[in-house]
């Protein structure tokens, strides 16, 4: 295929895409009340806490981030069609079916460590943010919680995403078999690292954050020893 014709297949999927996603917000915007019941379902328990808006178009600003994080989500399965099929015809049939179960592996992964984070980890942390001091009630912007809570819902998700890298890395024999036990000591400090520097600056927090990092990358060790050797 002439080179051009690459590029206004390019075109054509990215527009896909691009309108995909503008939709999905809109639709997204439209039920931006309950996107919003259901990410304040981890501090519906904690009677001390109060969210309110520190500006006048903070409540607006906040739907809008909600919308574009939902809209993202939601064409997301569309936009990896679009790529895929614009790059499925210079890959062999092996290739096609590595990407397809790393992709499929990668997103379980990832809903996984979400699902993890809201269920468990953000319920249990922010109890404990609001009822820290018991002399004053909990009053939290609005925004800076949404914020917040985004954010540890990315780390959680791109952190479950270590045995699925090792198991890559293992099977085509990037890494040795025993990469992460050589190398524990500096992951420690790395995980430590990123644990403080995604969560408020309280140490339970960290806790909070570190302690499934740390199995994580117990399983990383395993995944990477099963797929180092058997490959």
């Amino acid at each position: 295929m002439p080179i051009l014709k690459h590029f206004q297949e390019l075109r054509s999927r990215l527009l896909i895409c691009l309108v995909f996603f503008i939709i999905c917000f809109l639709i997204s915007f439209y039920f931006s009340h309950l996107i919003w019941f259901l990410l304040s379902l981890p501090i519906k328990e904690i009677s001390r806490l109060e969210l309110i808006n520190l500006a006048p178009a903070e409540a607006l600003e906040v739907d809008f981030k909600m919308s574009s994080i939902a809209a993202f989500i939601l064409a997301a399965p569309i936009c990896f069609y679009q790529f895929y099929a614009f790059c499925a015809e210079a890959l062999y049939p092996t290739e096609k079916r590595i990407i397809i179960t790393l992709t499929l592996t990668s997103t379980l992964c990832f809903l996984i460590g979400v699902s993890f984070a809201f269920f468990t980890v953000l319920p249990l942390l922010f109890h404990f943010l609001a009822e820290y001091n018991a002399e004053a009630k909990a009053l939290w912007s609005q925004n800076a919680y949404i914020s917040f809570l985004i954010r540890l819902e990315l780390a959680f998700g791109i952190i479950f995403q270590m045995p699925v890298i090792a198991a890559f890395l293992s099977y085509f024999k990037i890494i040795k078999s025993n990469f992460f036990i050589q190398h524990f000591r500096i992951a420690i400090f790395v995980l430590a690292f990123i644990s403080a520097l995604i969560t408020p600056p309280d140490l339970l927090s960290m806790i909070f954050m570190m302690g499934p990092m740390l199995l994580l990358y117990l399983i990383t060790i395993i995944v990477n020893r099963i797929f180092g050797k058997g490959a």
